[in-house]
């Protein structure tokens, strides 16, 4: 009775709306005429799950559920099952591919009891951890272990990510990262060391602004460059492993005094005059342009963007630092925010061998080679970016997160259980504004409270 009590309570919250703010502001977008959309229906009718006979032949059956339905991405996902059933005759995967408004409906039937197919995308954090305390999905603990080599290809970093109720719930596919950028040029005109605490960083920014530029580009609108702040900052006062308990919504209280503090230290960043006027009026694109054009020093940004970065203010211009640690901060102090796209496997799928065979074809160092050069994504393989593939800076701040941080906190705007997110969301920029950080936090602790005492039943 529990688990089924759960089940229906991840599926009201599913329809509470999943996901809303976007890593790097992806929204979805209209593709080339004659082509889905990312809110329509499915490209491709789900085939029958199972083995079908083929001659004399058994034929393996494979239903594979991506969410990349946008032009530069669909020809590749597709090659990657063309490409597996070319070297395995025997198995027939169907793709399926919808954006993110139909993704949600189309997981939240998913959580109901619909069909569930054998291996389907997910979102990082608690979206994942949902699938897996409801025994949705296969533990792939033991096929890890099993196999060195496969193991050993990808960054603990990655396979830490996907350790959660324990259990290896996933495989992850590509990363998403925030980074804070600076522009080399700028700050050895103004006399300007790379800052390492937040004291520093303020120093920085009262010198930039006394040179005439806008120390750090920020646009908040929509939202989610905030949750990447306070992501980034929230392990360094209160800790991932806190962080990551407060995420769990059978055991998250949001009550450590560190979440308060953070609050307070980025809007003391912005009072002090550390950003822009105007954030939650402007765009982050907006932003952007504004450390593209040279007018701001640095930007606070997804590591997607740093190659056009480099390409706009000159190869040899492009800097990138460790977040400035706060001066008082008593927590876990190096970790990086972003996040993994994780495919998963149905716990009833019929063919757990060859869907798991499938997840290692397409984290093959060559496949993630090719989606970084046809799509852009950034591969989790190692040894995939590189100076022959990426610019410099985007290697040196990869080898940093992959060797030498504290790990990958995945963003508030997806870890959390739904609705304690979305009462982050309603808040983020109501921060800028000024709105008390105790208060906000006692609105979350209210809503959590909500959530554990339902999970607890």
């Amino acid at each position: 009775m529990k688990k089924r009590r759960i089940a229906l309570l991840l599926a009201g919250s599913l329809i509470m709306g999943m996901l809303s703010a976007c890593s790097e502001g992806e929204q979805p977008k209209a593709d080339a005429p004659g082509q889905t959309t990312a809110a329509q229906a499915p490209v491709q009718a789900e085939a029958p799950k199972g083995t079908e006979k083929k001659g004399s032949e058994d034929k393996v059956v494979l239903n594979w559920l991506h969410r990349y339905p946008e032009e530069r991405y669909v020809d590749y996902f597709q090659g990657l099952a063309d490409g597996y059933m070319a070297e395995h005759p025997n198995v027939q995967i169907n793709v399926e591919v919808v954006g993110d408004i139909a993704m949600k409906d189309k997981l939240k039937v998913m959580v109901g009891g619909g069909e569930v197919p054998d291996i389907f995308y997910s979102w990082p954090g608690e979206f994942a951890g949902q699938f897996a305390r409801n025994d949705l999905v296969l533990d792939l603990t033991s096929y890890i272990e099993a196999d060195q080599e496969w193991k050993d290809s990808i960054s603990p970093v990655f396979w830490d990510y996907v350790d959660m109720y324990d259990m290896h719930v996933g495989v992850p596919f590509r990363f998403s990262l925030s980074v804070m950028e600076y522009n080399k040029e700028i700050f050895k005109e103004c006399g300007i060391e790379v800052p390492e605490t937040f004291s520093q960083l303020k120093a920085a920014c009262q010198t930039l602004k006394d040179h005439g530029y806008i120390p750090i580009a920020f646009g908040d609108n929509p939202n989610w460059p905030t949750a990447h702040y306070l992501t980034q900052m929230f392990p360094q006062f209160v800790g991932t492993d806190v962080y990551n308990s407060d995420c769990n919504p059978a055991t998250g209280e949001w009550t450590d005094p560190g979440y308060v503090e953070a609050i307070k230290e980025l809007q003391e960043l912005v009072n002090t005059g550390c950003f822009n006027d105007n954030i939650n009026s402007l765009s982050y694109d907006q932003a952007t342009l504004l450390f593209y054009e040279k007018k701001a020093a640095m930007l606070y940004g997804g590591s997607m963007a740093m190659e056009k970065a480099a390409q706009e203010l000159g190869d040899e211009n492009l800097g990138w630092m460790k977040f400035p640690v706060a001066d008082n901060a008593k927590g876990t102090m190096n970790t990086v925010c972003g996040g993994c796209d994780l495919f998963l496997i149905s716990a009833k799928t019929e063919h757990p061998d060859e869907a798991v065979d499938f997840l290692k074809y397409i984290t093959r160092k060559e496949n993630q080679m090719e989606l970084a050069k046809q799509t852009g994504l950034q591969p989790i393989a190692k040894d995939t970016i590189t100076e022959e593939t990426a610019h410099k800076t985007i290697v040196e701040f990869n080898d940093y997160t992959f060797n030498q941080s504290d790990g990958i906190t995945t963003w508030i705007d997806t870890a959390p259980e739904p609705r304690v997110k979305e009462k982050f969301l309603e808040n983020l920029q109501l921060i800028i504004d000024g709105k008390s950080a105790e208060e906000i936090m006692k609105e979350v602790q209210e809503v959590a409270k909500t959530v554990r005492e339902e999970y607890a039943k």
